[in-house]
């Protein structure tokens, strides 16, 4: 479950547990009988919701840390089961904005970094209380070299589907879209996803409760240019940038016109909606 919507859950509970004294002298009876275990259980919950808090907070530190202190911990692992088009990444199970997420190569070098972005404090909060989701994804290579940003567009140009302005460096480059939610419902939450670059449409399909996504030029089904295959949950041992999370396997093919931060950056944004 979304941090997003236990927050909603404690919303809903709090406003039960304030209402139902008033409605009780309003209406003048007792309490409902349940009404202690209630606020037991919600203290309980809140008190298990700040602990999760402030786990996330710390792995955030971890990973930045991680992060800075690349030089010492990137010769550790080599991942040698990995061929030379495929990487490998473990996303936390709740990740926070800022917090760095690498992407690692078969040589066990991060070859990329993603994280979440939010615009300003509003699309933050709404995001974290569950009204809105405003989750962007950034990924640049670890040389800083490129950097691609995933940017939600207003509810007046995305109501009937997500959509999303993407960055290449700054300048405006592309489009990503969902399908509308009833053609979603219709597949039984599987979902495709277009992503419009150059004059060039790719398809991305995924599911809510499945474990594989390919992305693929439209009209070219039969020759993915991106695979991935993710853990279920991913409850296991931390990886390396100190988090629990689904684990990501990548296969990247080669593409004139949609690079590879673009594919993982596209990957990552909609399993991130969608999750």
């Amino acid at each position: 479950m979304r941090i997003s919507k236990l927050f909603t859950l404690v919303i809903a509970f709090m406003v039960l547990i304030v209402v139902e004294p008033f409605l009780a002298t309003v209406q003048n009876r007792d309490l409902m009988s349940g009404y202690p275990a209630l606020v037991g259980g919600f203290i309980l919950f809140v008190a298990v919701l700040i602990g999760w808090r402030l786990y996330t907070i710390s792995a955030r530190a971890k990973a930045q840390r991680n992060l800075e202190n690349e030089k010492n911990v990137g010769e550790k692992n080599n991942h040698d089961e990995l061929n030379e088009n495929q990487y490998i990444y473990q996303e936390p199970l709740h990740q926070l904005d800022h917090q760095p997420v690498r992407i690692f190569n078969k040589k066990g070098h991060p070859s990329a970094i993603l994280d979440i972005r939010f615009k300003n404090n509003w699309e933050k909060l709404t995001s974290v209380t569950g009204f809105m989701d405003y989750s962007n994804i950034l990924i640049k290579l670890a040389d800083g070299e490129d950097i691609v940003y995933f940017q939600t567009m207003p509810i007046r140009k995305s109501l009937r589907r997500y959509k999303w302005k993407v960055f290449l460096n700054r300048e405006e480059h592309a489009i990503l879209e969902m399908e509308t939610g009833m053609k979603n419902l219709k597949r039984g939450l599987s979902f495709k996803c277009f992503y419009h670059v150059e004059g060039k449409t790719y398809v991305l399909e995924t599911s809510k409760f499945g474990t594989k996504t390919l992305i693929y030029l439209k009209g070219k089904e039969g020759n993915p240019v991106f695979h991935s295959e993710r853990s279920f949950i991913g409850m296991g041992k931390k990886g390396r940038d100190e988090s629990r999370g689904r684990k990501h396997l990548i296969d990247d093919v080669k593409d004139p016109y949609i690079s590879f931060i673009e594919k993982v950056g596209v990957y990552q944004q909609i399993i991130t909606r969608i999750k």
